[in-house]
């Protein structure tokens, strides 16, 4: 049997904000006012007008899971924080007893056994 592992990159949700030189906010123009919207403060939101970058890769997420059903194993994020350095990642919060508990936990550590860059001790499991 063939295993095939397909990755879905998205180099950039804020291409815009980036552009008019801002790192954390995206770029939204109403009535001629600008809204600079922080995408990860925003990431709970479904609205699609305000913030289209959000929605889009939402529908991205819900359209691989409606593909691949429970073999869609993994969001990652990565990005740059203002004040954390080296590597670390960010995942969802399970019960103990929950086996995803450790299914959410495995790749950090394994990025910390091979890289001295990666921090598993700078990981937040609180999403």
């Amino acid at each position: 049997m063939i295993k095939t592992t397909i990755f879905k990159i998205v180099p950039m949700l804020n291409p815009d904000g980036v552009v008019f030189g801002n790192f954390r906010t995206s770029i939204f123009f109403t009535y001629a006012d600008y809204l600079g919207v922080d995408l990860n403060r925003a990431f709970y939101s479904d609205d699609e007008v305000l913030n289209p970058e959000i929605w889009a890769l939402k529908s991205l997420g819900r359209h691989l899971k409606s593909q691949y059903g429970c073999n869609f194993a993994l969001f990652i994020d990565l990005h740059g924080h203002s004040s954390q350095k080296n590597i670390f990642c960010y995942g969802p919060n399970y019960e103990y007893n929950d086996p995803n508990f450790y299914i959410a936990r495995l790749l950090p550590k394994i990025l910390n056994l091979k890289s001295k860059y990666f921090k598993y001790s700078s990981c937040t499991f609180k999403l």
